[in-house]
């Protein structure tokens, strides 16, 4: 192949590369929410701090179990008295004898020489009756594991409320984008028009600035719109733990979950997922083991165990000493200590019942005031489009009947000003359908 070919090819294949980026540039990929959702999870910076307190739990748990086995103590004294040790057997101390007389016969002095010597004392004591407290601590500690899950829920669905409302906003960006550059096609075709007629001095000349001034705001809001989008799109690429400038588009008009048309099924998967109910429950049931464990107090600790006790390098001493036993500690009366502790426990138990009570009927308070502002949201928006779209016709209409000669100026201003109007609340219908969604997934307590 000619080298003229082969800059040809080249040159080719550098145009198509630009223009296949010009092309993802204008229309870069539609990011869905419930992959936003789902990147979030994955790439969330803060789920590892909370995962800390799962571990920290768990640890607590096998602590709790460790108390099922013997425990096994060993403790060893060491060294060289500073003084020698001595004392007096008084003659007679061990009886008097016949044939043999007083034992013994004189007073008898011992003393230990000082030379390096020691104590020694071992034991293993198997817990008897304090395994039911123990089962009822691990059971306890247990509970700090769901808790902790719990707490991490709720760390994941605070990034889940973040990405939506970060989503939701630039959704709204970009329909307001869309509405201002619409705005700004009409009014330079307006202008121009307006120009050729102040040319022919059939309108005035304020009626040409007053187009000006109007295509200048335009610019301006759209100017808003796109840093709005621009940083928005940033903010929810830091959350997706993304390069900020990654390109990318979202949905502008999702469609209804089952929740959102079913109150009782809202109600539903907000009870089986609000980490904060969840929570509760958790703490209530903590508050009976908590009683259960007070009541266990009555139980008398019974132990068997295993002692060895020995005196190494002194002489008047045993070497060793063991023993095989039984070790019982109880404290019959305690002037009423245990059973008020059980009153007041058993009060806290009362608390934290009625506190989950009370969160359940919050949240179905919550989960119907946020599905019926979803819902009038998502009606208002339908109705606010609906009427944006008329106004639009009747302004492509004025236009033609301007153009035609048919209408004054005058009046495609009015037109042109019911349609700012009807941009404006349609803006202001989608700001409220997006934050109620916000709020329902928020209630739904959705990761």
């Amino acid at each position: 192949m000619c080298r003229f070919c082969w800059m040809l090819l080249c040159v080719g294949v550098c145009l198509r590369f630009v223009a296949n980026a010009q092309s993802a540039a204008d229309n870069p990929p539609v990011l869905h929410l419930e992959d936003a959702l789902a990147l979030a999870q994955t790439a969330n910076r803060q789920e590892a701090i909370t995962r800390i307190g799962i571990t920290q739990a768990q640890a607590s748990v096998k602590e709790a179990i460790s108390s099922y086995y013997p425990q096994l103590k060993v403790d060893a004294v060491t060294g060289v008295p500073i003084q020698p040790f001595s004392f007096t057997i008084p003659a007679g101390t061990l009886g008097t004898y016949p044939g043999i007389g007083p034992l013994p016969a004189t007073n008898s002095q011992i003393t230990s020489p000082r030379q390096f010597s020691g104590v020694l004392y071992a034991s293993a004591q198997q817990p008897l009756t304090q395994l039911y407290k123990v089962h009822l601590a691990v059971a306890e500690s247990k509970l700090g594991i769901s808790s902790a899950k719990e707490q991490l829920r709720q760390s994941r669905q605070d990034v889940a409320r973040q990405v939506r409302e970060t989503y939701y906003s630039i959704s709204q960006a970009q329909a307001q984008l869309r509405a201002s550059e619409i705005t700004i096609t009409y009014l330079k075709q307006l202008s121009v028009e307006i120009q050729n007629n102040l040319a022919q001095q059939t309108v005035l000349q304020s009626d040409a600035m007053t187009i000006t001034a109007n295509l200048k705001n335009a610019e301006f809001q759209r100017q808003g719109a796109e840093d709005s989008l621009a940083l928005n799109k940033e903010n929810l690429n830091y959350l997706l733990a993304r390069p900020l400038q990654t390109p990318f588009a979202v949905d502008e008009n999702p469609q209804p979950t089952l929740q959102e048309l079913d109150l009782d099924e809202a109600i539903k998967e907000a009870l089986a997922q609000r980490p904060d109910l969840r929570l509760a429950r958790l703490q209530e049931q903590q508050a009976e083991f908590e009683v259960r464990r007070e009541r266990a107090e009555y139980i008398p600790d019974i132990t068997a165990g295993v002692t060895f006790l020995s005196f190494p390098n002194i002489a008047f001493l045993p070497s060793s000493v063991s023993s095989l036993g039984i070790t019982l500690q109880w404290q019959p009366f305690d002037w009423g200590y245990k059973k008020q502790k059980i009153i007041s426990l058993k009060g806290s138990s009362a608390q934290a019942s009625l506190k989950t009570a009370d969160t359940e009927q919050q949240i179905r308070l919550n989960v119907d005031q946020a599905f019926r502002r979803l819902r009038r949201g998502r009606l208002q928006l339908a109705a606010a489009s609906a009427a944006l779209d008329a106004q639009k016709e009747h302004l492509r209409e004025a236009q033609n009947q301007y153009h035609q000669r048919t209408s004054l100026l005058s009046d495609l201003k009015n037109q042109e000003s019911a349609v700012e109007q009807a941009v404006s609340n349609y803006t202001n219908a989608l700001t409220e359908f997006w934050t109620a969604k916000a709020e329902f997934a928020k209630a739904l307590g959705e990761d």
